[in-house]
């Protein structure tokens, strides 16, 4: 698996009821991290930069990095 997999999907509560694909944009806020639904046109998830942070350093270490982690 490569580091770059994805491990933890999100998606859009409302698509999934309706059974339709998620529609999403994900991006750097000026406080964090922030996955849109365009579709429905609502916030899925806002991370600032501490929870950010946190959820970054308590994931499980890799063994495609010396460290263990993804630093760059």
């Amino acid at each position: 698996m490569s580091g770059s997999a994805i491990v933890r999907f999100m998606h859009c509560r409302q698509c999934v009821q309706e059974k339709r694909p998620s529609l999403i944009e994900a991006g750097l806020t000026i406080s964090g991290f922030q996955v849109w639904c365009k579709r429905h046109n609502r916030e899925i998830i806002h991370l600032t930069s501490r929870e950010l942070e946190y959820l970054l350093s308590s994931q499980p270490p890799c063994d495609c990095c010396p460290e263990g982690k993804h630093l760059s």
